[in-house]
C-alpha cells in the first residue's frame, strides 16, 4: 500500500490530470493526498475529489513546497509515501512496479524515473552541489554549460542512463517514509537536497532509483507562469543552496558562494546598463538575495 502526496500551488489545470492519471493505478487501500497553497476552493468542485481515496488540505495562504510536503506526510495511513508535483503522470504499470519492488527493499528512502515526452529520462538527478557547479548553473549559458567539468560531475553527464542511484534524486518522485519530515527553513527550494544529504550521511549510499516511470511536463508546474515569478524562484533557489552550505557544514563553501554570486550578478547589471527594464530586473535579484527580501511570498 501507497500514499501519495501532491502539493500544488495555481495548478488545478495540470493536478487533475495527474490526480486522474494517479487514481486509474491506486488499489483500494492507497490513497491521493493533495496541498493545496493557494487557497482556491474552486479545486472541490473537481470529480476526482468525490474518490474515498482522496484526502484534500487547502491553505488558505501559501505555506511553501516544504511545508506542505510536510503536511502530506503528516496525513499519510500507509508507510511508504510518494512525492509527486502536479505536472506528472505515471506510465502504464508504474505503481504496480513501485509496490511490488517496495515490498521486497529495507531501506526507506527511494526514487522513481521521471522521463521527458520522448521517453528519455530527465537531467534532474545530481550530485550534491560544488560552488563551480552552481555557478555554471546560474551563469553560464546552457549551450556551453557541458564543457565545465563541475558541471558535467554534478549532472552526472554522459552517465546518467546508466545509472540506478543517485545522490539528489528531485523531490518529485521521492519516495519516503510517512515519519520522514522536511526541514521547513527551505520554503520551495533547497529541502530535498538537505534530506538526501543526511540519508547519505546515515546509509553512505546513493538513494537508488525504483523501475517506475513516470512523465514529468518540465516548467508546467506553476513555476514559469511570469517573469516575476521567475526570478523570485531563482533567487529563492540561490538562497537555498546558501542554506544548504549553512547546515551540512559547509562553510567555506557558503561564503564562497554568497560572494560569488553577488559579483557574477553585479556584473550582469552593468552588462544591461542601457537598458532601465533588464537593469532593474537584475538589480532587484540582487537586492533580494541580499538582503533576503521576501520576494516570492509577496508574488504568492
Amino acid at each position: 500500500m501507497i500514499s501519495v502526496v501532491i502539493v500544488s500551488f495555481r495548478s488545478s489545470a495540470i493536478l487533475v490530470n495527474c490526480a486522474d492519471s494517479v487514481l486509474a493505478q491506486l488499489s483500494e487501500f492507497d490513497e491521493l493526498i493533495v496541498i493545496e497553497n493557494s487557497g482556491d476552493k474552486q479545486l472541490l468542485q473537481e470529480p476526482f475529489v468525490r474518490d474515498r481515496r482522496v484526502s484534500i488540505k487547502i491553505n488558505p495562504t501559501n505555506q511553501g513546497y516544504t511545508a506542505g510536503c510536510n503536511q502530506g506526510l503528516s496525513l499519510a495511513g500507509n508507510d511508504r509515501v510518494l512525492l509527486l508535483n502536479p505536472d506528472t503522470v505515471p506510465q502504464a504499470g508504474a505503481f504496480d512496479q513501485l509496490k511490488a519492488h517496495l515490498s521486497m527493499r529495507r531501506h526507506t528512502v527511494y526514487c522513481v524515473e521521471l522521463l521527458n515526452e520522448d521517453g528519455s529520462r530527465q537531467d534532474y538527478y545530481r550530485r550534491f552541489p560544488s560552488v563551480r557547479a552552481l555557478l555554471v548553473m546560474f551563469f553560464a549559458p546552457s549551450r556551453i554549460q557541458n564543457h565545465f567539468s563541475s558541471y558535467r560531475r554534478y549532472t552526472y553527464f554522459g552517465e546518467l542512463d546508466k545509472k540506478s542511484a543517485f545522490q539528489q534524486p528531485p523531490g518529485a518522485g521521492l519516495v519516503v517514509s510517512r515519519n520522514h519530515r522536511l526541514d521547513e527553513d527551505f520554503f520551495v527550494y533547497g529541502s530535498d537536497l538537505q534530506f538526501c544529504w543526511e540519508i547519505f550521511q546515515k546509509s553512505h549510499l546513493p538513494i537508488e532509483m525504483l523501475p517506475a516511470k513516470f512523465y514529468h511536463a518540465r516548467g508546467q508546474g506553476g513555476t514559469s507562469s511570469s517573469t516575476d515569478l521567475a526570478d523570485a524562484l531563482r533567487v529563492e533557489s540561490a538562497k537555498a543552496f546558501a542554506l544548504y552550505f549553512k547546515k551540512t557544514g559547509q562553510n567555506l563553501r557558503r561564503v564562497a558562494w554568497n560572494l560569488f554570486y553577488v559579483l557574477f550578478e553585479f556584473i550582469g547589471i552593468i552588462k544591461v546598463v542601457h537598458s532601465a527594464v533588464r537593469r532593474k530586473q537584475k538589480t532587484r535579484r540582487l537586492i533580494a538575495f541580499v538582503f533576503s527580501e521576501p520576494w516570492l511570498e509577496k508574488i504568492t
